[in-house]
């Protein structure tokens, strides 16, 4: 079985920033903070999406789905911070959770807040990941966490995900990615885990903002887009290597 992801050993902080294109639904015992350079993009957390524009930042509690969704593959640049919740208990004891997505013209609203935030991130790409002090970096994910919290607290207490639910949906996620180019039924993902198919239908509802079919048809696109890019296959040959069942239903 295939693991999406695993938990840090630590709480070190670590950071990202680079152009994404598109993210399959996945989880992480981590925190993650991201900020969005550029936009528009789709960003889908549980089973709620979000459009997000540039300057906004978007939060994902721990074993939280989400996937970010780009049309065309069109790439967008995202700063990212991932951390473990014992980082900011370790500090503090009033653990409070921010909201999961904080627009720009939220921010904007409390002065030099977003200058803030900015700095925060910069100075802990500087450090993290090995780069230098890993203690100045896990300050800087403290600050940027503690200020998107204290300011845009989330109107509800975070409840964690169930953990064999998770399993059973990351199972149906590996085997959808194995034969996204085959005839896939909501009979076969339900056969996968010896589960029923409303339990199929539930988990993707409740843990994903997609259906399954919606989830297939956007596995089947962008493996249709890294073969268009290549420019090797006619349209023809891509419809039918990703699965679709006939040509005009891939255009």
């Amino acid at each position: 079985m295939k693991i999406i992801h695993k938990e840090a050993k630590q709480h070190i902080s670590r950071f990202l920033e680079r152009k994404f294109g598109t993210w399959y639904t996945h989880w992480h015992n981590e925190i993650e903070v991201a900020h969005a350079l550029e936009g528009p993009a789709l960003i889908a957390i549980g089973n709620e999406r979000y459009e997000i524009n540039k300057g906004d930042f978007f939060i994902t509690h721990s074993c939280e789905p989400h996937q970010f969704i780009i049309d065309n593959n069109n790439q967008k640049t995202i700063q990212i911070c991932k951390f473990n919740s014992s980082l900011i208990r370790n500090v503090t004891q009033k653990f409070q959770y921010p909201k999961s997505v904080i627009r720009k013209e939220e921010i904007d609203e409390i002065p030099e807040l977003y200058d803030s935030l900015c700095n925060a991130f910069s100075q802990l790409g500087k450090y993290a990941d090995g780069k230098g002090s890993q203690i100045i970096a896990d300050c800087y994910t403290v600050l940027l966490y503690s200020l998107l919290s204290e300011h845009f607290p989330s109107d509800s207490t975070f409840s964690p995900y169930d953990s064999d639910a998770l399993l059973n949906l990351e199972i149906l996620l590996f085997y959808i990615d194995r034969n996204y180019n085959k005839n896939i039924s909501k009979t076969d993902l339900a056969a996968e885990i010896n589960y029923s198919v409303n339990y199929v239908t539930k988990i993707f509802k409740k843990y994903s903002s997609m259906t399954y079919k919606e989830y297939i048809d956007n596995v089947r696109i962008n493996h249709a887009v890294e073969y268009i890019k290549s420019g090797k296959k006619t349209f023809t040959e891509i419809s039918t290597l990703c699965g679709f069942d006939n040509i005009r239903t891939f255009n």
